[in-house]
């Protein structure tokens, strides 16, 4: 088989902003760099933004002009989750006798079963859990992002060991992530923040982050410290009011004075706004402890320390136990404390030098070409 054209089938894409569209788009644009017509392929209905869409994502309005779709293509990668739609996708894919990857970022039923989202067999859980085992089933090739989440999903049985399984992780180019002093005094003059100040920031989406209870836990910090919080998030019609609650949280504390949010920031832009803080915050659900957010390595790149709260096993909680450039707490009364620690012993200089092991990390083991590479290798080998 001659594979030349390649499907990424994602329910993002541009131009949508999130983590999961930046690792779509890196990839297309690696494999045209490979010599391989690569195209982006969406659902219509989950688009969030009205700007011009690029001319390599074709948006669909009926699940049945995948067939259509999918015809003019060699391989189709389709990224999970959501699973409902890897599964019909696949399902396509396969009767169209196409070779089908597998790119899985998280667990689709499992997570929503740690996140008390649903409940364990119902049928609602028995639909999801079948739906996201035939699409492994029907891959020619499963991506994870780490070796901890392979073995998580291979635990639960959710593919079979046989099934050829590859491991992409996530990462960044850390060229797009530099830190810049320049940019750090521009972006705090623009936002009013002193220069003398110890900003702590955090970069994503509003849901599932605890970002409330973080407020909570910080103000006093906050309150004592000439100390500002800054969130670059990335809101639409359906977070909008989480962003509000916010406000008014930081209101209710008495903080909304030393709060800064923006939203919808170019990719190529958030290196400024990371430049113009000291400390970031990475928080992870309770029960998801396969998460390694790609944050975490824009973060890292941009020589950031990191403050994480999470479970206490997992990627993330491996990778800050082992370096020194953040600290990672188990719940946010012990976050609460090693933060006010980290602030107490490091002047601003201070805890930017303990980031830069961080960048050195990345650009050894967490580039995005790497996981990339892997990508188009498992592509090649379908041709044999």
């Amino acid at each position: 088989m001659n594979c030349k054209k390649i499907a990424i089938f994602s329910p993002f894409a541009p131009p949508q902003r999130s983590a999961a569209v930046t690792r779509i788009v890196s990839l297309r644009n690696y494999l045209i760099n490979k010599a391989l017509e690569t195209r982006i392929i969406s659902p219509v209905h989950l688009k969030t933004h009205e700007e011009k869409i690029p001319d390599y994502v074709i948006y669909y309005n009926k699940i049945t002009e995948l067939f259509r779709i999918f015809s003019d293509f060699d391989v189709i990668i389709i990224t999970t989750p959501p699973g409902n739609y890897a599964f019909k996708a696949s399902i396509i894919a396969k009767l169209l006798r196409k070779k089908v990857i597998i790119d899985v970022r998280d667990p689709w039923t499992l997570a929503q079963l740690e996140l008390n989202l649903i409940k364990k067999g119902s049928p609602k859980y028995i639909k999801q859990i079948v739906m996201e085992k035939i699409t492994y089933i029907l891959a020619d090739v499963i991506s994870f992002v780490s070796d901890y989440l392979a073995n998580y999903m291979q635990k639960n049985r959710l593919y079979n060991s046989k099934k050829k399984v590859i491991i992409a992780p996530n990462g960044v180019e850390p060229q797009s992530f530099n830190y810049s002093k320049v940019e750090r005094d521009v972006i705090r003059n623009e936002l009013n923040i002193p220069k003398d100040a110890t900003v702590l920031t955090y970069v994503g989406i509003i849901g599932g982050k605890e970002l409330d209870k973080f407020l909570k836990v910080v103000a006093p910090l906050i309150k004592k410290n000439n100390m500002y919080i800054l969130f670059i998030l990335i809101v639409d019609k359906w977070s909008q009011h989480l962003k509000e609650e916010l406000v008014d949280i930081a209101s209710d504390l008495k903080v909304n004075n030393r709060l800064r949010i923006i939203s919808s920031v170019e990719h190529d832009k958030v290196y400024k706004y990371l430049s113009s803080a000291d400390i970031a915050l990475n928080p992870l659900p309770e029960n998801l402890n396969y998460c390694f957010p790609v944050k975490t390595f824009e973060y890292m790149a941009n020589e950031l320390y990191i403050s994480a709260k999470g479970p206490s096993e997992g990627p993330l909680y491996t990778l800050i136990k082992e370096h020194d450039f953040g600290f990672y707490a188990k719940n946010w009364s012990e976050y609460y404390h090693s933060l006010e620690n980290v602030i107490a012993m490091y002047h601003e200089d201070g805890i930017r030098s303990k980031g830069k092991e961080g960048r050195e990390i990345v650009v050894k083991q967490f580039q995005r070409e790497f996981a990339n590479e892997k990508i188009y290798q498992s592509i090649m080998g379908l041709n044999q």
